[in-house]
């Protein structure tokens, strides 16, 4: 899927009169299109081509990923079945992605759906012919986008964006041999993704531990899987109490977030304790207790 969305975007630029070239050259671009051919000319011209052709194929890659996701749990309008329609044509397929994708820009962060960026020029036009959307229909196991499955992965979009730096990551790592990794190289050498139980273990005996020793009379603590609580590891007890106000989770690599996505299911676990609702809990966690930073701009995104 990578290397079709990376040639159709080439393809889908070169159709807008934009290449390798420095020049622009002419190209079929509607007037309503203009202003997203000025804003990707300037693009290439600030970064290059090809990192520009890189960063939309990544982007296109991220939405189709999101939208399959929504798509097996159901967050779709009405049901909508999207990557899963056989009944489309390639330019209804393209204008349904496209308009869900400014459905959904005001309450997914940054440029994750952006309506009106250049990106959405770059769309390949076969998406279909060339297997891309079937590659995350049939490529990858359903339950694995499942929220509500026992095989599903919380952190599935972290483990494709791993594969999707699976090439890079052995063009940069093979030949190092104890050289120095550049600063724009450190992303494809070192994302590697976590396990959901390495996630699940770290957190609850951190967080999970901490509010247990400042809350005897939590039960809590027997609903937590992997907190270890042997006698004498680890299992004072404190006189100075915690409310749920007070646990912050910062995640300095925060890659796709597995670790904050694991952090939000305790405090949410926490605050129903406390008496008060998942609905009412959710937001203020997302809000006021979650903090992750990365240096790869890519994967903050997921």
């Amino acid at each position: 899927a990578k290397k079709m969305l990376r040639e159709g975007v080439v393809r889908k630029a070169a159709s807008c009169g934009v290449c390798s070239r420095s020049v622009p050259v002419e190209g079929d671009c509607p007037d309503e299109k203009i202003a997203r051919r000025d804003a990707l000319i300037g693009a290439v011209e600030k970064y290059g081509f090809d990192r520009v052709m890189e960063e939309a194929a990544f982007t296109w890659f991220l939405r189709l990923a999101a939208l399959r996701l929504m798509e097996v749990n159901g967050f779709l309008p009405s049901e909508l079945s999207l990557l899963e329609e056989k009944s489309l044509t390639e330019e209804a397929f393209r204008r349904r992605i496209v308009s869900l994708c400014g459905a959904y820009e005001e309450w997914l962060p940054g440029d994750y759906f952006g309506r009106e960026d250049y990106t959405l020029l770059l769309l390949p036009d076969d998406l279909r012919g060339s297997g891309v959307a079937d590659s995350f229909v049939n490529g990858i196991p359903e339950e694995w986008f499942d929220l509500s499955a026992e095989g599903s992965r919380l952190g599935v979009m972290g483990w494709l964006y791993q594969y999707y730096l699976s090439d890079e990551h052995t063009t940069v790592v093979n030949p190092l041999h104890g050289k120095k990794v550049s600063r724009e190289d450190i992303p494809a050498a070192t994302q590697i993704f976590t396990p959901e139980w390495v996630a699940k273990f770290l957190t609850e005996n951190t967080v999970g531990r901490y509010w247990a020793e400042r809350n005897s009379a939590s039960a809590l603590t027997g609903s937590l899987e992997y907190l270890v609580m042997r006698e004498g590891m680890f299992t004072r007890r404190t006189e100075v109490s915690a409310v749920p106000r007070d646990l912050t989770v910062l995640d300095p690599c925060v890659g796709s977030g597995i670790f904050l996505i694991t952090a939000f299911d305790l405090l949410l676990k926490i605050y129903e304790e406390q008496g008060v609702s998942p609905r009412d809990a959710a937001a203020g966690i997302v809000r006021d207790h979650l903090f992750g930073l990365d240096i790869d701009r890519r994967v903050v995104r997921l």
